[in-house]
């Protein structure tokens, strides 16, 4: 159980507080219940009700440490520049590496995606929407993780992620 006050990491809504914990729908739906009452940090004015026994993806955010060697290890993350003229396949790939809630899968799919828009830039193209889509979605998660476990904001770790993967393109 989590404690009011720590920030845990809930499915796609990314870095969230426990705001309260108890029984909030007993009266008005009769669900006795308990949830946690979640304030999404980066959503402003969102809040969400999991129940207590919930069964999707909750978990403690990550020590500073473990941010850290991370970020190290960006540039030996291999990036995931899979590609496909069917729309509904790159979204169902992007997708499946999304609901890992996996750092290092999330890591390799926005460096795959930083390595399309680099190319696309050269050739004077933008990103198709998908990409777009769920780079800012990965993004979200994981710079928003590292933001606050470093005491830093999403913006300054997506700078620094940035910096090193076109530093390893040019290469």
């Amino acid at each position: 159980m989590f404690r009011i006050g720590s920030y845990v990491m809930y499915g796609k809504r990314g870095v969230c507080k426990v705001e309260d914990i108890g029984k909030f729908f007993e009266e008005s739906m009769q669900d006795s219940r308990e949830y946690y009452k979640l304030s999404p940090i980066f959503i402003k004015g969102d809040q969400v009700y999991i129940p207590v026994e919930n069964h999707m993806f909750m978990r403690e955010l990550i020590s500073s440490d473990t941010a850290k060697k991370y970020l190290e290890e960006v540039p030996k993350i291999p990036a995931d520049t899979f590609t496909t003229r069917q729309q509904t396949r790159l979204a169902d790939h992007y997708r499946e590496m999304m609901d890992t809630y996996d750092m290092n899968v999330l890591l390799s799919l926005i460096k795959g995606i930083y390595m399309k828009q680099y190319q696309a830039g050269r050739n004077n193209k933008k990103l198709c929407q998908i990409d777009q889509r769920y780079l800012k979605s990965a993004e979200d998660i994981a710079y928003g993780e590292f933001a606050i476990a470093l005491e830093s904001t999403p913006e300054k770790i997506k700078a620094f992620v940035k910096d090193k993967v076109f530093c390893q393109i040019q290469a």
